[in-house]
């Protein structure tokens, strides 16, 4: 007896490790490009991903400047991170890197965790595909190739959640049931970004009422899960109370409908949402998701949805004999199976109705009504949380074929089931080369050290914190210097140790979205229209940077640079310092005043709080497994 717990980690180290190989060679073939990049010191920058050597601790990464803090505790988490690489030695560039690898792995466990809730005992054969379609799918493509990397932590970590909800059945082994005390760190590693925050709070409430009227016991998982859902809320809180509000909100009908989920070739709307794909940017949709074989690529996946569902909903007979559950292709628990699939119908039903000219004007009308809304606008982020219906379906799909064949050959139906794979696969396959392409690791030149060293120079003197407005007009940029010329966001914000001004706008499918930054656009009109340079220095603004290899609006900036005076240049870069503005005439300069140090204060205890429920409910949570 003394060997049990030897023996029963040695069963669990075998059962797992076909899994995790499986699960590291996805990492290498969607990701293993950017992370050789990292490696050697090159860092992600591409659409919304943006990496860089030393970033500052500015207001907007602490998420108490004028636009909303829409990265918290995202930024100071990097900031954090990035510091302690270059301490220990290791190149910083492969902190983005690394955590989108993490991100990557989470999907793979919770597709695999949600097999085993579907199918429990399920064999690798089974477990493989729901592997394979929580990684593999054009939902993770499109959102790494958008650069929303730190939108994949949050849906991976969201669908593990519900999990500690709703394995409490009495027919399942302990083992099965999970740690509770898990729910801490989980939640909070949800809660990287706002977006994710929202997800495990949906997550928490949904599994919480969907358990508790199956009569499944929640208190103690909700004991866990209420109190992290408060400390992750934290940095977000104080984002929203001590920052955002100095900005306006912009417009939300043409945001909602910039927004909207978009229908791929031959499928509706609700079609391209129910093969996980249907973002917003046709640019960052990998080419085999664009042509006339989209439907027949998305075909196998809508079959597997059909099929998984009756399988979870049809009608089990209770006979305790646990062969024949087997047999008929469904164990007898069911209810995690029928949550994930119900909640990915929603999911997809609501998403589809939101794209819809009524659904953007509900939308367009609740976002006018509470700004803070404007998290939903953009819709198809949301289908995240159908990928643990996903996985269930087609988890069960795979044990039923598996069980099927069976009597008549065991190997054939290992086989059988694990051609289910292929689902995945074959919806998006080209998503690894599509984003090996589309990821070129970048090297920053020397001018922007030039330009911070300037800037530092003049803080000291001045005794205060520089605010530079950057040329050209827009918050991306497209140069020869990075990406191969595709579409990047300026990482000027990220890599001064200044207040860089932006207007947050954004250009999508022709129309221009306005962002929170009106007084930084209000400046910025004044810049293109040649004002003279003084008037604009009385506006708040000290500097201008010129981006100059980047393709964009300069207007007549000119006419404006011809009163300033050029302080740093070289083959990427020109920066003029503005004359000293006449006090009598900087009424508009507080628009752009840092924020006040009492609320970074708050802010950097709000982060420390997240920090504790990630860091301290894992320690704890792992202290808790020993002890059971």
């Amino acid at each position: 007896m003394t060997d049990a717990p030897s023996t029963r980690a040695g069963a669990g180290i075998r059962t797992w490790a076909p899994d995790a190989l499986l699960i590291a060679i996805a990492v290498a073939a969607l990701w293993g490009h950017a992370l050789v990049g990292g490696a050697g010191g090159r860092f992600v920058l591409l659409r919304d991903a943006v990496s860089t050597p030393g970033p500052p601790l500015s207001d907007a990464a602490l998420g108490v400047g004028p636009a909303a803090a829409r990265a918290v505790p995202q930024d100071v988490t990097m900031w954090a991170l990035q510091h302690a690489f270059t301490a220990v030695g290791a190149p910083e560039a492969l902190v983005l890197p690394l955590l989108v690898a993490a991100a990557l792995i989470l999907l793979g466990v919770a597709g695999r965790a949600w097999a085993l809730a579907a199918v429990p005992h399920a064999g690798f054969a089974v477990r493989a595909p729901a592997i394979t379609v929580a990684m593999w799918n054009p939902f993770v493509a499109e959102r790494l190739a958008q650069g929303a990397w730190s939108l994949l932590l949050g849906v991976a970590a969201a669908a593990l959640v519900p999990l500690y909800f709703l394995l409490t059945s009495p027919s399942r082994e302990r083992s099965a049931r999970g740690n509770p005390a898990w729910l801490v760190p989980v939640i909070a590693l949800a809660a990287f970004t706002p977006t994710g925050l929202v997800m495990a709070a949906v997550a928490v409430v949904g599994a919480m009422v969907v358990a508790a009227c199956a009569g499944r016991r929640v208190a103690r998982a909700a004991a866990f899960a209420v109190p992290a859902l408060a400390l992750a809320a934290m940095p977000a809180l104080a984002g929203t109370l001590l920052g955002w509000g100095a900005g306006d909100a912009g417009s939300a009908e043409a945001g909602v409908a910039a927004f909207a989920a978009r229908a791929e070739p031959g499928l509706a709307t609700i079609g391209s949402l129910a093969g996980l794909g249907g973002i917003w940017n046709s640019d960052a949709v990998p080419g085999s998701r664009t042509g006339a074989l989209t439907v027949l690529l998305t075909l196998p996946l809508l079959l597997v949805w059909i099929t998984g569902a009756v399988f979870a909903f049809r009608r089990v007979r209770p006979t305790g004999d646990s062969a024949s559950s087997a047999s008929s292709g469904a164990p007898a628990d069911m209810l995690p199976a029928r949550t994930a699939l119900g909640a990915a119908t929603a999911v997809i039903a609501l998403v589809s109705l939101a794209a819809t000219p009524p659904g953007q004007a509900t939308l367009t009308a609740m976002i006018d009504t509470a700004p803070a809304l404007g998290i939903l606008r953009d819709g198809q982020k949301w289908v995240g949380l159908a990928i643990p219906g996903a996985a269930v379906a087609i988890a069960l799909v795979a044990h039923a074929v598996r069980t099927g064949i069976a009597p008549s050959s065991t190997r054939l139906a290992a086989a059988g089931a694990a051609a289910f794979v292929l689902v995945p696969l074959v919806l998006v396959p080209d998503a690894g080369k599509f984003l090996n392409r589309e990821f070129v690791p970048v090297r920053y030149g020397g001018g922007w050290d030039g330009v911070n060293d300037v800037l530092a120079a003049a803080s000291e003197a001045s005794g205060s914190r520089q605010t530079v407005l950057v040329l050209p007009a827009g918050g991306f940029r497209s140069t020869p210097l990075w990406a191969g010329g595709r579409v990047v966001l300026d990482p000027a914000a990220r890599l001064l140790h200044a207040d860089v001004l932006e207007p947050g706008d954004l250009a999508v499918g022709g129309q221009i979205v306005e962002g929170e930054g009106g007084d930084a656009r209000d400046a910025q009109r004044a810049l293109l229209g040649g004002a003279d340079a003084g008037e604009l220095a009385a506006m708040g603004v000290d500097w201008v940077l010129d981006e100059t290899t980047s393709r964009g609006e300069r207007g007549n900036a000119a006419d404006t640079l011809a009163g300033a005076q050029q302080r740093f240049a070289d083959d990427e870069l020109t920066l003029w310092r503005l004359p000293a503005a006449d006090p009598a005439a900087t009424e508009n300069a507080e628009a752009f005043a840092p924020a006040s140090e009492s609320a970074r204060r708050l802010a950097l205890v709000a982060h420390a709080a997240w920090a504790l429920a990630l860091v301290g409910g894992a320690a704890g949570a792992l202290i808790a497994g020993r002890r059971r």
